[in-house]
């Protein structure tokens, strides 16, 4: 697959801003400033999240009418504990649908990651090699 374009949010206009400042100019591509989360995920393929946040920044109904059935979501930077950046509704989804969670640790995702809210799914979170 290919990648049809990109998109950027932020909770802060200021930050999203700079950011499409910095991809655009250091990758030369274009890059849209959405003004919500449901605007910059919707009907996505790959979503990929790089935040500090303590409360989710995406919701199973940012995904649009799909719910997101089929997208690959790319969540880092769960360095501590109690950051998230994945709804608990998302999470379930993935795991109702037979989707898979992947982390470079297992142990990490459990206490750090998004995966501290899903311990009873531990089993279900497979190791990158």
């Amino acid at each position: 697959k290919t990648l049809g374009g990109f998109r950027c949010h932020s909770r802060t206009r200021q930050n999203v801003l700079a950011m499409v400042d910095r991809v655009e100019s250091s990758c030369g591509v274009k890059v849209k400033a959405c003004e919500s989360a449901k605007e910059c995920v919707e009907g996505c393929g790959l979503v990929v999240t790089t935040t500090c946040a303590k409360s989710p920044v995406l919701s199973l109904s940012d995904f649009g009418e799909g719910g997101g059935k089929g997208v690959t979501i790319v969540a880092m930077g769960s360095d501590t504990p109690g950051k998230r950046e994945i709804s608990q509704d998302t999470l379930q989804r993935i795991f109702e649908g037979g989707g898979k969670v992947f982390a470079d640790t297992v142990d990490n995702a459990t206490k750090l990651g998004e995966c501290q809210y899903w311990k009873q799914e531990r089993s279900r979170i497979g190791l990158l090699r």
